[in-house]
């Protein structure tokens, strides 16, 4: 386990990879549409995990590109967004939402100051 999977509160990068690592914390914004019975689902080269709204962070390579896809498990998924993050150093921060009347949702580079 890296240094940084063992930080409390991030969540583990779960493929194989023994190069550099950096966090990516996503930060998803609940529509006022969604009942607190909806949750985001958050998934990172292909493994989805099921989250809380707010931010969530996680480990992520840092020296080649990293898939970020998220939807909203509801009666029927909706808020279907994705992004490909290149590769680089910095950590990242990624704000995810739910476009109003729509079944699309959003990916935005952002700094939250978590």
């Amino acid at each position: 386990m890296s240094e940084l999977a063992s930080t409390p509160g991030v969540i583990p990068y779960m493929e194989a990879h023994a190069g550099p690592r950096r966090l990516l914390t996503v930060v998803s914004e609940a529509p006022s549409m969604f009942s607190n019975a909806t949750r985001p689902v958050i998934i990172i080269d292909g493994r989805a995990f099921h989250v809380m709204w707010g931010p969530v962070t996680f480990e992520i390579p840092a020296d080649r590109n990293v898939h970020v896809a998220g939807h909203v498990l509801a009666n029927d998924p909706t808020g279907h967004a994705s992004i490909l993050l290149e590769p680089g150093p910095q950590d990242e921060q990624l704000g995810y939402k739910v476009r109003s009347m729509s079944n699309l949702g959003e990916f935005h580079r952002a700094s939250y100051g978590y």
